[in-house]
């Protein structure tokens, strides 16, 4: 079944808006990293696709991995993911990358 979200995004405006500033540095190329942190179900997740929503509205790129639970740790997992779908989602040259088809 496909979700279903609310296109407003509820009580989130502090947050929103220093997500927002975030994303306004980084296209000024002044890097920095920022961390969701809270307990399950408060809508970090949410948080992150709206903001990666937004980074894409505005031509940035975009790359996602995950953590997950399970038996045995995988160091670095979520970087390595992100690398790799966007390894996958370009054709490399040796000029470096170029959009693939």
């Amino acid at each position: 079944m496909r979700q279903v979200l609310c296109p407003v995004l509820v009580a989130r405006d502090n947050e929103t808006s220093h997500l927002q500033a975030a994303l306004v540095k980084a296209e000024a190329g002044q890097g920095g990293a920022v961390f969701l942190t809270g307990e399950a179900g408060i809508g970090k997740s949410r948080l992150v696709r709206e903001t990666a929503r937004a980074a894409g509205a505005r031509g940035q790129v975009v790359l996602t991995g995950r953590a997950v639970a399970g038996g045995m740790p995988t160091p670095f997992r979520p970087f390595a993911e992100a690398l790799v779908s966007a390894a996958r989602a370009r054709t490399w040259t040796r000029s470096g990358p170029r959009s693939g088809g």
